[in-house]
């Protein structure tokens, strides 16, 4: 537990009560005992909703480095597609209780449903790092 706590940095949290912690603190607390519980599967409901960026990335990274140590099935409902493609290694792109398309990063957000279904217009790109981006802007 205690490296767990570590590595989403809140150990400073560790004797706090649940009552005492903002809304982002008690998000972490909660992914937190979720991988030290070691579930074969876990489901994750926007864990980053109510985090700032370098949160965000921590509670993702953390939940990437169990996969890759115990190897859980981890299923994500993520409205940020830029943290969907960041972490994820496939997508199922959902609209009005329909599966509009599932498979990897890349061919699931360059697809036209992705502006369909968020109502935006979006053009896939590539960072100088090499990561995907969905850049997006209401229509004109």
């Amino acid at each position: 537990m205690a490296d767990t706590l570590a590595s989403l940095g809140l150990t400073h949290l560790a004797n706090r009560g649940i009552a005492d912690l903002s809304v982002g603190q008690a998000q972490m607390v909660a992914v937190a005992q979720t991988i030290v519980r070691a579930p074969e599967v876990i489901l994750l409901d926007e864990p980053t909703s109510a985090l700032d960026l370098h949160h965000q990335l921590s509670i993702l990274t953390s939940v990437r480095n169990e996969l890759n140590r115990k190897k859980p099935v981890v299923m994500a409902a993520l409205h940020d597609l830029n943290l969907a493609a960041k972490f994820c290694d496939r997508l199922v792109l959902l609209r009005d209780d329909l599966i509009l398309a599932d498979g990897q990063p890349d061919e699931i957000l360059a697809l036209s449903d992705i502006g369909e279904t968020y109502r935006v217009e979006t053009a896939l790109e590539r960072t100088t790092r090499g990561a995907l981006y969905v850049d997006a802007r209401l229509p004109a």
